[in-house]
């Protein structure tokens, strides 16, 4: 038998859990033939429209003065990080 039949235990009857992933397997198989044949295509996804995006992504930042975490909106941050990095002109 060897070493590794000590360290490989089958079991000997097939789980639920063994047969919920030969199952995702299964589909996740099909699924790539399709999209390879080309007879599967996803639907687009939905892009969030700028001002959804700016209003509800917020970061947490560190606030030096009371040493408590202040949430700013990501446009703030970005609009200031583009402020403080020097733009360099190549030629």
């Amino acid at each position: 038998m060897g070493f590794l039949s000590y360290a490989i235990k089958v079991p000997k009857v097939i789980t639920i859990a063994f047969f919920l992933n030969l199952i995702s397997y299964a589909h996740h198989l099909f699924i790539s033939a399709l999209t390879h044949l080309g007879l599967y295509k996803q639907p687009p996804a939905e892009e969030p429209s700028e001002s959804d995006s700016a209003t509800n992504n917020f970061i947490l930042i560190l606030d030096s003065s009371s040493l408590s975490l202040v949430p700013i909106q990501v446009h703030v941050v970005t609009a200031v990080i583009k402020n403080l990095v020097p733009v360099i002109e190549y030629e």
